[in-house]
Formats: structure tokens, C-alpha cells, sequence
């Protein structure tokens, strides 16, 4: 038979079960390791080599361990606490249309509630510990913590800061975990319970939505379960070699008191040691410490005659570059550069340290977008709730610039960029006010055009933008607008026409002390908002105020159907659609008051009604459009409290 036929024969005989095979492969080990036993390498090999483990330890549970490195090693301390006061050192910006005075407010908030620190407190105990918390404290919902945060119930001046607290410290995970998937924490504990303190019976059940987390490096799927669904403590990845960092310094430091070694030749030291009595032995011992002291204090060392002496000094050569070798190796396990680790410059032919530096601003990059920007994009709604009673539709968060530049850099950044904005001022693109708002953000980075004021900008031309709701154009135009009649030369008489103070014609019937006649800037300007050009109607705290657009389409979409952080308002109107909505509110906000309907204009141009008898709250600004509209749980005491915050 041939072998072709033989195999075939054997294929037909032989049917393994599928399933087994693939278990068995499944279950195979690959063993292809290099080995040579005869030369004591490579795999099962013994050698000092092959003998290294990697055991599994899990230091991040051992709290006592991690406190005292904490407490005792200046340098592990440096490791947890420099990245964190970089990265948040220069703070963020936000990138919005609000108005400079309540950019000024939202500053002055984090200020009075310490937001930064307690943030930076987080973000440092989370990466001792592998996980620290934050509970975001609203004045008046201290029996609603166990409930979602519903934005719209933050009242005013209600945010008073963050209670942060590290992952041994009173706050412990339930075991059910979110599982609306457009949660920001989906897959994560939904309720967490928090305690005063480790001896506190009781425990706040607190849900996700109310908790700010803060975690160290990341695990697998299992190993963080195993944590808690918290982080690994960054302990963990420098340890191994802040251990031989402490032992060579320690070792170093040991040899200095080695530096000079005295020897002392005694005739029958053998004897002496071993077959003398006791007490010669004890009185040799105790004379070898009297000339120690002696050779301490004054320099004296006393000896017999036929005793000899000599001094044995040590040379240090080449220690500094093993201690050096030990400093690069905790640099990289950190990921701090040596010259911010150790405090000491570069060193290397022409090293300047610019690639260790470039490392470090990336890894600080990361912290700020992974770490910070999640905590802030929860905590700023909040905040503007509180302070404002809206959350605005643009809000985006960019942090400042980690490096700062050198003044040669700063001169080249400010010139190409400003040579950018002149030219798209220049070509009609942006307005002016724009363009001085675009050189004033260059302050931060450049140094430069930090004198433009927050005045400069409000007096700025500034063409509206007309919305995505538009309403009708309004026809009343005030009277200084309408066109003017020329003269021609022959009617003009300048006896009925008389020169003013400043040499020109005035009007008819002007005297010489008469004014100069308002600019046609002036004469649109509403002088109660600080000489900002609005638009030709004045705004009215108690009349009709007619809007130039109303929703913007993403800001109606957000009020009406809401989103992950904001609760739409579609249930408080099931009788309307989204565009009966809209229409409802361009229709409240714009109406004048009376005995159902209040109202008050704010020094920012902003109007507000609320309708005693649907108890809607509407609020706009008639160039800027309409803010929110919605049915306020107090009903005219939120009214009647905003219009007091709000100084009227």
C-alpha cells in the first residue's frame, strides 16, 4: 500500500472528538526557552540570573507601610507630591462667551471653597493610596445624598466645597455598580457608603453622582476588582528601587566613618584574647576604648614601645558614579527628571536636560486630561448652578500651559500670533472685540497685552450674532436712526446756526455753550450696563424687551431632552412639544410685567420673568438669546432669591 493511501486509511480510522483538540491546544504550554545548561544559562539554569522572581505583592494594601514611606522617605514624598503641584499649578482657563465678571465669580468661588487644594489633596492621596474620594457638599441636600444630583435642584450660593477622604479613611464601594452606559461612570460603584471616621457605627450612603474619584495607576480587570474598582498606589512601581536607593546611600554613608582605619601591632594578641583571664581581657578591651576617645577628643594615641601603629585611609574613587547609576534608576521609575527629583543640573557632554523636561510636561499633560479635567467637568456645573443659576451651553475646560516659556520664545509666539489676529481683524473676519479678547488670552502664556481691561473689551464694537431661533426684526427704530435730509449750500444760514465751543456748527437752535451731539456709538449705548453696546433697543427690567434670537439649537436640545450631567425639562411640560417650548419661553421672557408675570433686568443686560400662575422661570439675554426656562421646585422663593443675589 502506498503512504498516500496508508495515511488516508489512517485519516479515515482516526476521528478525535473537535472539541478536545482544541481543549488540549487550549491547554498546551509553549516551552521555548533558551537554554545551555553546560554554560550555567538560560532557562533553569543555576545562576544567580535565573533565580530572580517576581513575586506578587501587592503592596497598595499595606496602608501602614505606605504612610510611613510617606512620613520617613523625603524622597518617595517628592515622588507623590511634585507631579501633582505641577499639574496643577498654572490651573485652567474656560473657554466661553460668559461675561468677564462671571469668569471673576467662578475664580472667586474656588477660591472661597479651596476647589484647587482639595482637588490637589485627591489627586495626592490617590496615588499614595491607589484611591482617595471627594464628596461635593451642597448646603440644604444633606438628606438627599443616596439620590442622583439633579443640576437644576443646586440653589443659589449652595456649593460650599469638597470633603475628601483617602480609600482607608471611611469610604468603601457597594458592590453595585452603574449601568446606564452613557453614564460617565459606567461600570463603576453606584453608591458608596462614607463614615466619619474608622470607629463610626453609621455610614451616608452617597451616590455616584455626588462623588468625586481620584485613582492611582490603572489594573487589569481583576486586580482592580480585587482593589475595590480603586487604582494601584504608585508606591508600588518605585519601591523595589527606593529600596536599593536607601540601602547604597545608607552604605555610602557608612564607609565615610571607614574613611581612616588605625591598626596597632601588640605582641601575643592570640594569648591575650584566648587563654588570659577574664579580667586581662576586659582591662585590653576597656583600654582600647580610652585611647578611642583620647584619639576622638585630642588627637592622642597612646601605645607601648614596642607596640606599632598605623593609619590605613580609603579612597572613595567612583562611588559618585554608582550613587549617580542609582538616581537615574528612581528618575525612570517615577518619571520625574533628575534635575526636579534630585536638584541637581544635567549632567553630559553638551546635555541641557530639554528631552527630560519634554518627558515630564507630557506625563503632567496626561495627568491633567485623565486625572483632573473628569473631576472638573463634573464640578463646574455645579459651580455655575450655584453661582449663576445656569450652566452655559459653550462651557469647555482648557488648562494653561504646563512649561513656560523662555522670553526669546514668549517674543515669537506673541508676534506670530499676533500678526494672525490683526490679519483676520483686518480682512472683516473678527470683530474688534473679539480681537482684543484673542491679544488679552495671550497674556497667560506670552506676558504680553495684560493691560487690556475687561472695560476695553465691553467698549469694543461687537455685532451681534443672530441665533438659531431668530425672532421677527423689529420695526420700532429710534428716531436718531432715520435718515437726515442734506442741505444745500444757498439754504444754510449760519446766523440760525451758531458755533459751538469747539469751533463747529451746531444744530438749529443750539447755543454756543451747547454740548457736542452724542456719538451714533453713544446713542445706541445703554449707559446702565457700563457703556455696552447691546443693540438700538434699551432693555427694559419691567417692559417689553423684544429678543434677537432665542434657543440656540444645542441649547434647546439640552433643556428639552437633557444629557448625561443635565436633566431636561420635558417632564415639567408634557403638554408641549420642543418647539411649543421654545416658542413659550421667546414669549415669557419677552413680555412685560404685571400682576402675574415678574420680572428684572440684571446690570449684565440679562432679562428675567417668571409667571406666578405656570410657575415658569425664564431667563435671556436679548442679544445672547434664551439662557433656560423651567419650573423651579420653590416656586416664587427661587425667584424672589435670585432677584435678590442678583443685587436688584
Amino acid at each position: 500500500m502506498s503512504k498516500r493511501k496508508q495515511s488516508r486509511t489512517q485519516k479515515q480510522n482516526v476521528s478525535p472528538d473537535k472539541n478536545n483538540v482544541e481543549a488540549e491546544i487550549r491547554n498546551m504550554m509553549a516551552n521555548d526557552e533558551y537554554s545551555n545548561p553546560a554554560a550555567g544559562i538560560g532557562f533553569g539554569a543555576e545562576s544567580l540570573s535565573e533565580s530572580t522572581t517576581y513575586p506578587l505583592t501587592r503592596l497598595t494594601q499595606n496602608y501602614m507601610l505606605m504612610l510611613s514611606l510617606y512620613r520617613s522617605s523625603g524622597i518617595l514624598r517628592r515622588i507623590i507630591n511634585k507631579p501633582v503641584e505641577d499639574s496643577v499649578a498654572h490651573w485652567y482657563k474656560i473657554d466661553s462667551q460668559i461675561e468677564p465678571e462671571c469668569m471673576d465669580a467662578l475664580n472667586r468661588l474656588e477660591r472661597r471653597t479651596h476647589v484647587k487644594e482639595k482637588i490637589a489633596e485627591g489627586l495626592r492621596w490617590g496615588y499614595l493610596f491607589g484611591g482617595a474620594a471627594g464628596l461635593i457638599i451642597i448646603d440644604g441636600q444633606g438628606d438627599q445624598l443616596d439620590q442622583p444630583l439633579d443640576i437644576q435642584t443646586v440653589e443659589p450660593d449652595s456649593f460650599k466645597g469638597i470633603h475628601i477622604v483617602d480609600r482607608w479613611s471611611g469610604i468603601y464601594p457597594s458592590s453595585e455598580l452603574v449601568e446606564d452606559i452613557n453614564d460617565p461612570d459606567f461600570g463603576l460603584p453606584e453608591y458608596y457608603e462614607v463614615r466619619v471616621d474608622e470607629q463610626s457605627v453609621s455610614a451616608i450612603t452617597v451616590h455616584h453622582s455626588r462623588i468625586l474619584r481620584f485613582t492611582g495607576d490603572e489594573l487589569p480587570y481583576w486586580e482592580k476588582q480585587l482593589e475595590q474598582e480603586w487604582g494601584m498606589s504608585k508606591v508600588e512601581t518605585v519601591f523595589d528601587s527606593l529600596r536599593r536607593y536607601d540601602n547604597v546611600l545608607g552604605n555610602i554613608s557608612n564607609l565615610i566613618w571607614q574613611a581612616n582605619i588605625w591598626t596597632q601591632k601588640t605582641d601575643h594578641l592570640d594569648q591575650l584574647l584566648g587563654m588570659a583571664p577574664r579580667s586581662m581581657r576586659t582591662n585590653f578591651v576597656q583600654a582600647m576604648h580610652a585611647q578611642q576617645r583620647l584619639m576622638s577628643s585630642f588627637g592622642i594615641r597612646v601605645v607601648d614601645k614596642d607596640d606599632d601603629l598605623q593609619n590605613h585611609p580609603y579612597s572613595f574613587t567612583g562611588l559618585d558614579k554608582v550613587f549617580e547609576i542609582f538616581q537615574y534608576d528612581m528618575s525612570s521609575v517615577s518619571g520625574i527628571p533628575v534635575t526636579i527629583l534630585f536638584g541637581r543640573s544635567a549632567s553630559g557632554l553638551d546635555a541641557t536636560g530639554d528631552a527630560d523636561m519634554d518627558n515630564y510636561y507630557t506625563m503632567l499633560e496626561s495627568m491633567q486630561e485623565n486625572k483632573i479635567r473628569p473631576v472638573l467637568e463634573q464640578l463646574l456645573p455645579i459651580e455655575c448652578m450655584s453661582e449663576f443659576g445656569a450652566v452655559p451651553d459653550d462651557l469647555q475646560i482648557a488648562f494653561n500651559p504646563v512649561r513656560v516659556p523662555e522670553e526669546k520664545e514668549k517674543a515669537d509666539i506673541a508676534t506670530s500670533k499676533v500678526n494672525a489676529i490683526v490679519q483676520a481683524h483686518s480682512e472683516g473676519i473678527i470683530s474688534t472685540q473679539i480681537a482684543l479678547k484673542e491679544l488679552s488670552e495671550l497674556s497667560d502664556g506670552t506676558g504680553m497685552f495684560s493691560n487690556i481691561t475687561d472695560g476695553d473689551i465691553k467698549d469694543a464694537d461687537n455685532m451681534p450674532d443672530i441665533g438659531d431661533i431668530p425672532t421677527d426684526t423689529p420695526t420700532d427704530m429710534p428716531e436718531n436712526t432715520q435718515d437726515e435730509e442734506f442741505a444745500d449750500d444757498a439754504d444754510f444760514d449760519e446766523n440760525e446756526h451758531p458755533r459751538r465751543k469747539d469751533g463747529k456748527f451746531g444744530a438749529k437752535g443750539e447755543g454756543p455753550d451747547s454740548k457736542s451731539p452724542k456719538s451714533s456709538t453713544e446713542q445706541f449705548t445703554n449707559g446702565e450696563n457700563g457703556g455696552k453696546l447691546k443693540s438700538y433697543q434699551k432693555i427694559s427690567a419691567i417692559g417689553k424687551n423684544t429678543f434677537l434670537k432665542g434657543f440656540s439649537k444645542r441649547n434647546l436640545n439640552r433643556h428639552w431632552d437633557g444629557d448625561s450631567k443635565h436633566h431636561g425639562h420635558k417632564d415639567m411640560y408634557p403638554e408641549m412639544t420642543k418647539e411649543q417650548y421654545a416658542k413659550r419661553a421667546l414669549d415669557l421672557v419677552q413680555s412685560e410685567t404685571n400682576e402675574h408675570i415678574l420680572g428684572y433686568a440684571t446690570k449684565a443686560g440679562a432679562v428675567a420673568r417668571y409667571d406666578v400662575r405656570t410657575n415658569d422661570f425664564a431667563k435671556g439675554d436679548p442679544n445672547g438669546g434664551i439662557a433656560t426656562m423651567f419650573k423651579p421646585t420653590l416656586g416664587k422663593k427661587y425667584f424672589d432669591k435670585w432677584k435678590k443675589r442678583e443685587g436688584i
